[in-house]
């Protein structure tokens, strides 16, 4: 996972534009996000992926409901000890 989050846009030859982060658990989501949503929710929910992981510096599977409370609450403002991804 060092390259992680990177985040990489495609479009198939039938011009579907295709986003990845090369950790198979996300990209999976992001195949389900693409086959549900509009092209400009797919991009938003892309980069947001790529911010959250890019702060959070966690695997997947390692992040957990208080990790993402956490980063939430930090951007907007909220937690004192300035650490977004909940500690060790």
């Amino acid at each position: 996972m060092s390259s992680f989050p990177c985040l990489v846009r495609t479009m198939s030859a039938s011009g579907q534009v295709r986003y990845r982060l090369d950790e198979r658990l996300v990209d999976r989501y992001l195949e389900f996000v693409a086959g549900r949503f509009r092209p400009n929710t797919l991009r938003a929910v892309a980069f947001d992926l790529k911010a959250f992981f890019t702060v959070v510096c966690k695997d997947p599977v390692e992040v957990t409901a208080a990790v993402v409370f956490d980063f939430l609450a930090d951007q907007r403002g909220g937690r004192p000890d300035g650490d977004p991804a909940g500690g060790p």
